[in-house]
């Protein structure tokens, strides 16, 4: 559903929502808008020393144009420039951190 979701908001703004240099930066634009994963979601993340120091707190690094994502730093509406209720809630919906939040497929329909 993540990826159903993702796809969702490229066709309707014609570009990806969490674009990315890299795998470090593509995290960091969905923090920017959804938090850092809670606990339980890091706990079983196998590549977390990546990404995350040992503190749990994300590895912030600047991108090549030197822009430095921060988490819980923007709203999904204001990235679409969408006021539509609904379709926002769908998309938050695809975009849970723990997959048992997330909505389903048939939920979806």
């Amino acid at each position: 559903m993540w990826s159903f979701g993702a796809i969702i908001a490229e066709l309707y703004t014609g570009f990806p929502l969490f674009p990315g240099e890299s795998e470090l930066e593509q995290l960091a634009y969905i923090m920017e808008l959804y938090g850092t994963p809670p606990p339980g979601v890091l706990k079983l993340a196998q590549r977390k020393d990546i990404f995350f120091g040992k503190d749990g707190l994300p590895k912030l690094e600047a991108n090549s144009r030197g822009k430095i994502r921060y988490p819980s730093q923007k709203k999904l509406e204001d990235i679409l420039r969408c006021s539509d209720e609904n379709f926002l809630d769908f998309l938050n919906k695809c975009f849970k951190w723990e997959p048992v939040n997330r909505m389903t497929a048939l939920e979806a329909l």
